[in-house]
This record gives structure tokens, sequence and C-alpha cells, in this order.
């Protein structure tokens, strides 16, 4: 009676004589590692389906593509890890949705099931398990942890990045090393015995940058006398505080103008810089001191490229008797005392 609602014999023969094959839109594109796979397929005038299994390897496509594995994927050359025929006995009018546990899955990885029938070829794309990864920015680069599906660290999986795979250290933790120039988003593939999976990482540019925040008491820089400079040097790389250690050749350059503008220069070298302590030093102050600037210099040996640069902290500058440029001949001072406030 449907056929009789269609009133085009055409129409009918060739609605009859088409050909289906079509994964359901509502089938699962991730499974866990251990699960079965069951495909959900909309069968139509098919009565023998070949159902074939190939496993891809994808390490192998990962890293020679860049790029996640589609359903385009080559299979030529490739032997199918199983095979299955499958017989329907249906109409060839009616379109019948079967449900395929499909066998040769048995492990985690990426697989494509080919399902063939009366001239009709239809993929789907079967990934079992994924890999994810957590990392954290250290002064040396990128420090990584690969994780199991469930979250569990696996200390023993690699990482491949710019051509070249890198083993994971005893904490089975793995360093990639940072940008020379650009930076941005690059691709890595994570690896755990025949698993892998395509991540992306924001590959940081290497940079450097010292701090070296200065204090004197300004009632020491009395002429004659002795003063005490107290230096907290911190170097950081990529915003990171990264051990003195690295800062090769350290220099404390201390300027001294008188009211005369005539400059004094005095650099400090051979200086034993240690994580966590200040760097003391003791000037004699010069007469009539009108300004003193601390600067903290050195070099770094670059990571990426192995090259010697300069590296400079922001010079600290003290202005002091600046009564003394102008033509006043006194200044109201306010101190304090236990007994309260006084000016002087």
């Amino acid at each position: 009676r449907w056929a009789a609602m269609l009133d085009d014999p055409q129409a009918l023969a060739a609605l009859k004589d088409r050909v289906e094959i079509a994964f359901a839109p509502t089938r699962r594109r991730v499974y866990g590692p251990d699960e079965p796979v069951i495909l959900d397929v909309d069968v139509k005038h098919v009565d023998t389906l070949l159902l074939r299994v190939f496993e891809i390897d994808a390490f192998a496509a990962y890293t020679e593509g860049q790029a996640e594995i589609d359903i385009d994927v080559d299979l030529s050359g490739l032997v199918a890890n199983r095979e299955q025929v499958l017989t329907f006995d249906a109409p060839p009018i009616r379109r019948v949705r079967r449900s395929l546990e499909v066998e040769g899955l048995g492990g985690p990885g990426v697989y494509v099931v080919e399902l063939v029938g009366h001239g009709v070829a239809s993929r789907a794309l079967v990934r079992k398990g994924r890999l994810r990864m957590v990392q954290r920015l250290g002064s040396a680069g990128h420090v990584l942890r690969v994780l199991d599906d469930d979250g569990a660290h696996l200390p023993d999986a690699d990482v491949w990045f710019g051509g070249r795979v890198y083993a994971p250290d005893d904490r089975g933790e793995v360093l990639l090393p940072m940008s020379a120039a650009t930076g941005g988003t690059r691709p890595v593939v994570l690896r755990h015995g025949d698993r892998a999976t395509l991540a992306t990482l924001e590959h940081a540019v290497e940079s450097y940058s010292l701090q070296a925040p200065v204090f004197v008491e300004r009632e020491s820089l009395i002429p004659g006398a002795t003063a005490r400079l107290v230096v907290r040097p911190v170097l950081r790389a990529n915003d990171r505080p990264a051990g003195l250690g690295l800062l090769e050749d350290p220099v404390l350059i201390v300027d001294a103008w008188d009211h005369d503008g005539v400059e004094t220069v005095s650099r400090v070298e051979g200086l034993e810089l240690r994580d966590g302590d200040e760097l003391v030093h003791e000037i004699t102050v010069p007469d009539r001191l009108a300004r003193l600037a601390v600067t903290l210099s050195g070099s770094f040996t670059t990571l990426t490229k192995g090259e010697a640069r300069p590296l400079e902290s922001s010079t600290v500058v003290f202005d002091l008797s600046r009564i003394a440029k102008t033509e006043a001949i006194v200044c109201p001072l306010l101190g304090r005392t236990p007994e309260g406030y006084v000016l002087d």
C-alpha cells in the first residue's frame, strides 16, 4: 500500500534498487580501552556484508601528517586485522538498523572499520582510549606529564615534538625546550607503548629577566662614612623563578655623581650570588654626593641556541641633597620620636 501512494513505477524501482550502508548519527566516537565496540548501521538492499578492521599506526600518522587522523586515511598496502562476512535476509526495499559487535578491536588504538556490500563501502573511525598531558613551564622549558584515560600518570611515556622523540626523566616527566624565536601553537604526539594521541602545546619563547632591588639607609650616606648597599637579585626565565647559577659573570655597577655633575663609576666583579640571599656591598660615601645609581648586570647562555647574551637589571637611583641645587637655605624635615612628631 505504500508503493501505491508513490504512484511512480520508476521512482519505486529506483528506491527498491538503492543500496545504503550508513552509520547511525547517534554512534559513539570514542571508546574506553577495554570496552567492546558496537556500531549501529542502517543497511538497505545488502544481503551479504563484508566487515573489515584496519589498525592504524597512529604514531606514524601523527608524526608525518601532524594532523588528526580522519576517515579518508589511506589504507593502501594495509592488511585487515580481521574480516567478517555477515548475511541478512531483509527485503531490498526495507532499511534496517543493525547493531554490529566488531571483533578485532581488543586493545587501545585507532581503527578503521570498513563495511562493503553490493558495490557500496562505508567507513567508521574508532578511537579506543586517549592519552592526555599536564604541563608546567620551568626555567629550562616545558615539563610534561602524560596521563591515561583515568588520569593516572604514565612515567614511561615519551613525547614527539619538532621532529624528535623526548624520553622521560627519572621522575617520569618529559622536558621540551622553549622556542628560540616565534613560539605559538605546536603539535605534540604523546606515546605510551602502541598508543599515541595528538595534542597541542602553546610553545613559549625563551626569555630571561633580571631584577635587583636595592636598599640603603639614607642616613648612612654621610660624606666619608661607609654605607652598605643591600641587593636582592632575582633571575626569571619565562616569568618563572630561575636559579642564579644561570647568571654568568655578574657585575655590580655603582655610579655616583656630585653636585658638579662629576661621575665616579665603581665595578664589583667576582660576585657569589645565592638564591634567596642578599648581596651586601660596602661603599665609601664620596663628598658632596648628589646621586647614587646601582645596576646588576651579567650574561646568560640560551638553552635553544647556546649563545651568550647580556642581561641587565633596571637601575635603582637614589637622589640626595637636592636642596643644594636650589637657592633655598632651609628645609623643614618631619621626624618621629617616642614622644611624638618633631619638625627640624
